[in-house]
């Protein structure tokens, strides 16, 4: 299991900082990579490295997800993380609205969207992971 790096926190709030200022980019920056830098952020796991720049569409995406992950998005977070209910999900913890895979920070979510990050409400999540 997964354990948060002592000043988490700041860690986290820094690259939520950061990834606010990244455009969208299938392989460099899309939900996936979005989640998967929180989750570095927060733990100092990099569970993307063997992602990260090998696609660069959305079917791209769809090919390394069936070729390197566990079959599609959600079975690839499973397959790293303990799912937890949504209504649980904490600040770091990765959630999904049932399309895209974002962000817990509180009671809002994070999503990375083609005009930049987007914020929803957390209790709308449909499913949450634990990290850490």
């Amino acid at each position: 299991m997964l354990e948060r790096l002592p000043d988490w926190e700041f860690r986290l709030a820094e690259y939520l900082r950061w990834a606010r200022r990244q455009p969208f980019s299938y392989g460099t920056f899309d939900c996936a990579l979005f989640a998967a830098g929180a989750v570095k952020a927060t733990t100092g796991y990099d569970g993307a490295a063997e992602f990260r720049g090998h696609y660069r569409t959305m079917a791209g995406s769809v090919r390394a997800l069936r070729n390197i992950g566990a079959g599609d998005l959600e079975a690839t977070f499973d397959s790293h993380l303990p799912e937890r209910p949504a209504v649980q999900a904490r600040s770091g913890d990765i959630v999904s609205d049932g399309e895209n895979i974002g962000v817990c920070n509180g009671i809002r979510s994070f999503f990375v969207t083609d005009n930049g990050i987007d914020a929803r409400l957390t209790r709308d999540m449909k499913k949450a992971w634990s990290v850490g």
